[in-house]
């Protein structure tokens, strides 16, 4: 590895101890973290470590709700240009409803618990500043 991928990975392993990942919670990773070896090529699998694993984590869990609050900034854009107020409650209860069942359902895939998958959002947000 080069020196600078070598320092951001010291920079995203200094943040996830700071995250207060508890120990049960680092261990619920060994799942995830395998099936994720599983889809690497064994080149790639000799660069991974449990602080990059947990960056991908972060990074998996955080698209998820950026691409639901993408949609809501859109669909907000296109209801007000139509001023079609009544649909949009509807349509956004309905996008708040799958946005929290699209989490559940990421939660029970991975096998992590629901606070994981929170301070999995913190560490990403925590990684941009």
């Amino acid at each position: 590895m080069n020196e600078k991928t070598q320092r951001r990975l010291q920079k995203i392993e200094l943040k996830i101890k700071s995250n207060n990942f508890s120990k049960a919670e680092l261990l619920s990773f060994r799942m995830p973290y395998k099936n994720l070896v599983k889809k690497l090529s064994e080149e790639g699998v000799a660069r991974i470590t449990l602080c990059s694993a947990i960056s991908y984590f972060s990074n998996d869990a955080f698209s998820v709700i950026a691409i639901y609050f993408y949609m809501c900034i859109f669909f907000l854009v296109a209801f007000l240009f139509v001023g079609e107020f009544e649909g949009s409650v509807f349509f956004f209860s309905v996008i708040a409803v799958m946005a929290v069942l699209h989490i559940f359902y990421a939660v029970n895939k991975n096998d992590i618990k629901y606070t994981t998958y929170l301070k999995l959002v913190k560490l990403y947000l925590k990684s941009l500043f």
